[in-house]
């Protein structure tokens, strides 16, 4: 699942707070309540795009989201927007609706076995188990 981006302000303390400051990754995930594997990215993305504190004066917002996500040769534009005129007409056919299609029965069990590996009789019990009653 993909993480939801930090706001370019967060992004710039984040900077500060390790570059400036040198507070540990740890501190400074805890102090946005982010994670650490976000704060780390973030720091290696700003490593890789050669940035350093102070940031340049010029480095508005969209020129630091440009160094940090640069869009790489294969990286499509943005994404089209969908054809809402046609998935309207198709919603207003009868029997179509928004909600998912049922997923397919789990396949059958072929060999019940208990946690411990071994094979259960048809009542469910372990075979030659005698329930605490003698044979």
């Amino acid at each position: 699942m993909a993480m939801k981006r930090l706001s370019m302000r967060q992004i710039r303390q984040v900077l500060r707070l390790r570059l400036e400051h040198g507070l540990a990754t740890r501190a400074i995930a805890r102090a946005w309540s982010v994670g650490l594997g976000t704060v780390t990215e973030y720091l290696a993305r700003a490593r890789e795009g050669g940035l350093g504190w102070p940031l340049p004066e010029q480095l508005d917002d969209g020129a630091l989201e440009a160094l940090l996500y640069p869009r790489g040769p294969d990286s499509p534009g943005p994404r089209p927007l969908p054809d809402f005129a046609a998935i309207h007409k198709e919603l207003r056919r009868a029997g179509v609706t928004l909600l998912p299609l049922p997923s397919p029965p789990p396949p059958p069990a072929s060999d019940k076995t208990n946690p411990r590996g071994s094979p259960l009789n048809r009542a469910g019990a372990k075979e030659g188990a005698t329930h605490g009653h003698p044979r």
